[in-house]
């Protein structure tokens, strides 16, 4: 198995680990197993999402090695270098939001103007898909950001425009659509 790979793993099992005692000395026994295997499948789940960013990231970007780590927890992913600076939240129903969600908190590229932001909700959607999230968000935008989530779908979340969201099935329709206009 590829060193990297048993890293991330060996990291995994050390979260899960380091998460199950601090669960026992919280809860007691009899709620810490149900606690245990939830907290678990979360991890399991973010490992999977956090592979999936930097697989995405290497292809997208042309870099060597895998550079998205999480954050101060297991919902927060992280990747920054020369070309690239993405910090992402995920968020399951009945945690802190009512649906669950991925929230874009900072986006930039090298370059713009070039596509790569609409390559990148394009993957956030078949990442939400595949992992049952809802909605999509971004947070704190400029103009510049504020005008493509405009141009794409999303609507604001409060007056200022400073923050948008768009449901999975808005962002799949508008991708549906934006294919079709291309073959013709």
């Amino acid at each position: 198995m590829n060193l990297a790979i048993e890293h991330k793993f060996d990291s995994v099992a050390y979260r899960i680990a380091k998460t199950d005692f601090i669960l026992r000395a919280i809860t007691g026994a009899k709620k810490f197993y149900l606690q245990k295997n939830l907290v678990s499948i979360y991890l399991m789940k973010y490992s999977v999402i956090l592979n999936d960013v930097n697989n995405y990231l290497l292809k997208e970007f042309n870099y060597k090695r895998p550079f998205a780590v999480f954050g101060l927890n297991e919902n927060l992913i992280y990747a920054r270098q020369k070309r690239v600076d993405l910090y992402l939240r995920f968020f399951e129903q009945g945690d802190i939001r009512k649906h669950a969600t991925i929230i874009i908190a900072r986006i930039g590229f090298a370059k713009t103007r070039n596509g790569k932001g609409k390559h990148l909700m394009r993957f956030l959607l078949n990442l939400a898909i595949t992992h049952k999230y809802e909605f999509i968000e971004l947070e704190c935008c400029n103009e510049d950001s504020a005008g493509f989530a405009k141009a794409i779908g999303f609507y604001p979340l409060d007056s200022k425009g400073l923050n948008w969201r768009i449901g999975i099935r808005e962002l799949h329709q508008y991708y549906t659509k934006f294919h079709k206009e291309l073959k013709n």
